[in-house]
């Protein structure tokens, strides 16, 4: 995933794992601040997250660095799974309809998944991840030039 994948202000994806099924395709609104960080990327650089020796990640080492970089960031209680989950639960949280959840996750089919999020979303597990994924977010934004 890189600049290649960016028009008009959206990250438009087709997921490994839909290329064969459903074929689905996210469309992800690229926020300000993300475009930003993004934008600090050299040039020539054609993927987003690329290893220490400058290779696009394998989708297990993808995994398993995520998991460090949540540990070195003091989220040992969360996952990749869990933050994709905390960010559908904070857009549900701000009035994203089920329309507008199941496109931000590349679902073609409503599984009345987002509206249980969005009832339970005050007593999920995942609360004690979303309250510090946005406590950290809003200390960084907050001291951001």
């Amino acid at each position: 995933m890189g600049r290649q994948h960016v028009r008009d202000g959206w990250l438009t994806i087709r997921p490994g794992k839909t290329k064969r099924s459903s074929g689905v395709v996210v469309q992800i609104p690229m926020l300000p601040e993300l475009q930003k960080t993004l934008d600090q990327q050299p040039a020539n650089q054609m993927t987003y997250l690329v290893t220490e020796y400058g290779k696009p990640f394998s989708v297990n080492g993808l995994g398993n660095k995520m998991r460090d970089w949540c540990d070195e960031a003091g989220l040992f209680h969360c996952s990749t799974h869990g933050l994709r989950k905390a960010g559908a639960t904070i857009a549900a949280e701000n009035g994203a309809t089920d329309d507008e959840l199941m496109a931000l996750a590349g679902q073609r089919r409503n599984r009345r998944r987002f509206t249980r999020s969005r009832r339970t979303a005050r007593s999920s597990p995942l609360e004690p991840c979303t309250s510090s994924l946005r406590n950290k977010m809003a200390s960084k934004l907050s001291h951001a030039p």
